[in-house]
């Protein structure tokens, strides 16, 4: 089964992947744009295991907590102007 969009076995088998944000908190919990695309994505059976998933997101965009629910997939590590944060391991 592939992966709605142009997604490749290349792509799942990256050990990068960079997900968009509109805002992280301290576990790792992203909001997005409510679409469950890159939800759907980091559960695949093809992502590497050891893959780190990090999100790219300004500095008040970090925050305290993101509601989240059972579909929604957690982000390793945040990207800001001002550091690298390491988050909670999925």
């Amino acid at each position: 089964t592939r992966l709605q969009g142009d997604w490749s076995s290349d792509v799942c088998s990256s050990d990068l992947w960079i997900v968009p944000a509109l805002a992280v908190d301290q576990a790792g919990w992203r909001l997005g744009q409510g679409g469950g695309y890159y939800d759907r994505a980091l559960t695949s059976p093809r992502l590497t295991p050891a893959a780190l998933v990090a999100a790219i997101i300004f500095d008040e965009e970090l925050v305290s907590v993101v509601p989240h629910d059972n579909n929604d997939q957690r982000v390793d590590a945040v990207v800001t102007p001002s550091d690298v944060h390491r988050l909670t391991a999925r």
